[in-house]
């Protein structure tokens, strides 16, 4: 019963964000490739667990949403995001179980001037706050995240492609590597 329950929220936050992407695909057609100082940010990816073995495969999924501010004339910028994790299993501590995680991050972001490359890549890395969601409760962790990604345009749009490795401390502490795709307005 609980395992079908948390199917339902899963589904209906994924139909709630596939919403939200739709509308802001459908209102930004041209804006991806202004060059403001302020984007949003959406994406959406499996999730791998921290593990020895190769064969281990997505253990969950990753859903994103962000804003952003480029500083005018440089290579550098601050993102703010909120996220949503679904793991099935996580390694927690001591033992292993299925969790859920919220959270809140601001990340600072570089991205070396356009080359002659349709491709621009970037690191990304920061400190958040993690709420993360058991059977026996819910805890609150501060962790770290950093990874890297590329930008690249397509449909009239900025698309991106990005890995990060998320590592929560505390009582519960975990890592997990999220592998999303994503749209920058």
């Amino acid at each position: 019963m609980a395992k079908s329950a948390m199917s339902a929220k899963s589904r209906s936050l994924m139909k709630c964000c596939t919403a939200v992407g739709v509308f802001l695909v459908a209102i930004g057609s041209r804006v991806g490739n202004a060059q403001r100082p302020i984007e949003l940010t959406v994406a959406a990816g499996p999730v791998f667990v921290q593990s020895t073995s190769a064969r281990d495969q997505p253990v969950g999924i990753d859903l994103r949403g962000g804003i952003g501010w480029r500083l005018p004339g440089t290579e550098l910028g601050l993102r703010g995001e909120a996220g949503y994790t679904s793991l099935a299993r996580a390694d927690l501590g001591s033992e292993s179980a299925s969790a859920n995680v919220s959270s809140v991050t601001l990340a600072g972001v570089f991205a070396p001037r356009r080359t002659r490359s349709p491709l621009r890549p970037y690191i990304i890395s920061g400190p958040g706050v993690y709420f993360l969601n058991l059977s026996s409760g819910s805890t609150t962790h501060f962790g770290v995240h950093g990874g890297a990604g590329v930008l690249f345009e397509g449909l009239d749009l900025l698309w991106f492609l990005e890995l990060r490795v998320h590592h929560i401390t505390g009582l519960h502490s975990t890592t997990w590597i999220p592998a999303t795709v994503g749209l920058r307005f």
